[in-house]
């Protein structure tokens, strides 16, 4: 069976930075939706949980600075600020 080679498609995901201050859960439970687990206070920071589609009910844990962004078919899941940037391209606010 041969390798290929592909490139991805260029798509428009939505996506929100996780601060880590709690008076941001407001704007990333809007975000999440159901996908909202919990956030719990730690040695680092305040961590979210949210439920992902690669862990299903098991949530995934995110430290403050890395991006939560919706799919194109609206599942949640959480990126890597360096490899977000490297990835995607800002192209403004929701609805501008």
């Amino acid at each position: 069976m041969p390798v290929v080679r592909a490139r991805k498609r260029p798509v428009t995901v939505r996506a929100l930075l996780w601060t880590g201050r709690e008076e941001d859960l407001p704007a990333v439970r809007a975000f999440l939706g159901d996908d909202f687990v919990a956030s719990e206070e730690r040695d680092g920071g305040r961590v979210l949980r949210i439920r992902t589609m690669e862990r299903g009910s098991a949530p995934d844990e995110i430290p403050p600075g890395w991006m939560l962004i919706e799919g194109v078919r609206g599942e949640h899941y959480a990126c890597e600020p360096e490899i977000f940037a490297e990835t995607y391209e800002l192209l403004g606010a929701d609805g501008d």
